[in-house]
């Protein structure tokens, strides 16, 4: 991990659209930007209390895991949020599903439920960004290892993992204008982690059981205000860490090749 992360290289002319605001990394990651008093416009069910004192966020109540929620919202305030351009887009929002389980006893309606909100959603506002002509210069997909590397107990959530980089990897190819930077975030110490690894039949898994041990040890897990700092930076910074549109890259790995570069220079 970076003992220091300089100031990512964005300014207050920046606006940022973030989804997954009221808590997690989108939270995280939208005061992070609120603080250095740039424009944030943020969706999620629920309001975050502690930033409504931010003058420069803008909030819309989103359901993702709603189809005509999002539409809705597309419909009738895409038009006007992109009238001044967006810079950057966060796609954060994200649920776990009822894991673990086998994927047997997944149900289709929770296969559903976790692909509409970690991909299907993300699908329809960049449709809604392209309609508009108003794709930002980058597009930032909170994808995960586990839609690389399938773990027993995973099914909803490797699923739409996995189709979320296959989707951003397209529309990259698709749009060269737009930078898309599909990252996982590895294991953040967020209420979604810490619900997942709690459950009384993660010992019938045990490679999530490992994983909940690992996180048991002090500073396994990093705080979402950690990562939404060093995620902003990478974002800002993208050549520093050859990042590749629409290829994708693990953090923790692009921050530890770039401490071992920092430690040979």
């Amino acid at each position: 991990m970076m003992e220091a992360i300089p100031v990512e290289n964005s300014n207050s002319s920046d606006r940022i659209f973030i989804t997954g605001v009221h808590k997690g990394i989108g939270h995280a990651l939208a005061k992070h930007y609120l603080e250095r008093g740039i424009h944030v416009v943020g969706i999620s069910r629920k309001h975050p209390e502690d930033l409504r004192t931010f003058k420069n966020f803008e909030f819309f109540p989103v359901d993702l895991g709603d189809r005509s929620s999002v539409q809705r919202f597309i419909a009738d305030n895409l038009p006007s949020l992109t009238r001044e351009p967006l810079t950057t887009v966060y796609f954060n929002a994200g649920i776990s599903g009822d894991i673990p389980v086998r994927a047997e006893d997944c149900s289709l309606e929770d296969l559903e439920r976790v692909c509409m909100v970690n991909t299907y959603s993300i699908k329809l506002c960049l449709d809604g960004f392209i309609k508009l002509a108003a794709l930002p210069e980058k597009c930032v997909f909170s994808a995960s290892i586990a839609g690389q590397r399938f773990r027993a107990g995973m099914l909803p959530y490797s699923v739409s993992k996995a189709a979320l980089t296959a989707m951003a990897g397209v529309y990259a190819q698709e749009n060269p204008a737009t930078f898309f930077i599909i990252i996982g975030l590895c294991t953040m110490d967020t209420d979604l982690s810490r619900r997942m690894l709690a459950q009384p039949n993660i010992s019938q898994f045990p490679e999530l059981s490992a994983l909940a041990m690992r996180c048991e040890q002090a500073g396994y897990m990093t705080p979402p205000e950690i990562r939404a700092e060093q995620l902003a930076f990478i974002v800002s910074n993208t050549d520093r860490f050859n990042i590749k549109s629409g290829i994708f890259s693990e953090i923790r790995t692009l921050l530890r090749d770039q401490n071992e570069v920092s430690a040979t220079n």
